[in-house]
């Protein structure tokens, strides 16, 4: 796997991970990850932390978004704010 070099900063944007359906218009802010949504983002953080450690996690107000970044801080072992 190619990494970008120690001295150098990474940014990684992504959406959400696996959610549960968008039914009507309350659930396009509520509907939040499913089981197996959790599942992938801990391990993406486990993973992550294993490249360089994870330094900032930022999140907007939709619940599947702040559950992706609470599962990835989860999975990185980062301690935060979230």
């Amino acid at each position: 796997m190619r990494v970008a070099p120690d001295d150098m900063r990474v940014a990684l944007i992504l959406r959400h991970s696996v959610r549960y359906p968008i039914v009507d218009e309350e659930s396009v802010i509520t509907a939040g990850l499913t089981p197996e949504g959790v599942r992938l983002a801990e391990e993406l953080g486990a993973r992550l932390a294993e490249i360089r450690p994870v330094q900032w996690i930022i999140t907007n107000y939709i619940n599947r978004c702040i559950d992706t970044a609470k599962a990835i801080s989860r999975g990185a072992a980062f301690v935060s704010g979230l």
